[in-house]
């Protein structure tokens, strides 16, 4: 079985773009290979592919339509065929790009030395996880280059609450948090939470004791996204 770092070597002799990562993708994959494909975002529409290209062409201005050589749709039509066939992979269309997510690093050089092939020049970038950082990425640490100071990291949820009580509420409580030197949070985060109307916008703040996080689970019980804990890396 190979490594991320075998692997990583084996891209770069290759001149393939790729670059390490700290983070795992849909909080499963390690592994992820971007690339260009026009048309992406047709390939879910049905696993027959005449209807794919129909959806296409219809959504395609004349003049756009010429774009579409026959090598251009093969290539459509191969990274159709994956996505309806291997379910080792995950797959997400993003504009004229599609990122393919992989569990392991043996799945990650089969699709781009094998299943994919082909197509290698059409690569964006590839994103791994180290050997190093693997177990504690996995196990849902962070992994950081510099301390903090603090032990967790606290994600707060995006969305509208429909209650700006709430919101209001959760800033004070943020606000005292602060001042008492319990939490490290930015002052554009406290800001924004001050001036929303019903709208909690994403945002984290770091803190050691998850005992307080507990008061703001009684303020919203959807506020808090996740609680992450922090390894430094020195």
């Amino acid at each position: 079985m190979s490594t991320s770092t075998d692997i990583f070597k084996l891209f770069k002799e290759e001149k393939i773009k790729v670059t390490s990562t700290k983070k795992i993708f849909y909080n499963c994959y390690p592994y992820k290979a971007s690339y260009r494909l026009r048309g992406s975002r047709y390939i879910s529409v049905s696993e027959d592919f005449d209807k794919v290209v129909v959806s296409l062409y219809r959504y395609l201005k004349s003049y756009e339509r010429e774009k579409y050589n026959n090598d251009i749709l093969d290539k459509l039509r191969h990274f159709h065929s994956l996505y309806h066939s291997d379910l080792r992979y995950r797959f997400r269309s993003e504009g004229s790009s599609i990122s393919i997510f992989a569990l392991d690093v043996d799945h990650l050089q089969t699709l781009v030395f094998d299943l994919l092939k082909d197509y290698k020049s059409s690569i964006d970038l590839i994103s791994i996880v180290d050997d190093k950082d693997y177990n504690d990425i996995m196990s849902g640490k962070e992994i950081m280059s510099k301390d903090t100071g603090f032990k967790y990291k606290v994600t707060l949820r995006n969305g509208w609450l429909g209650n700006n009580t709430v919101i209001s509420s959760l800033a004070s409580y943020l606000t005292a948090l602060k001042e008492s030197g319990d939490i490290r949070i930015t002052k554009n985060l406290l800001y924004r939470l001050q001036k929303s109307n019903k709208y909690v916008q994403s945002g984290y703040f770091y803190v050691n004791d998850l005992r307080l996080i507990d008061m703001i689970h009684l303020i919203g019980p959807t506020l808090v996204r996740s609680v992450t804990e922090i390894k430094v890396n020195q």
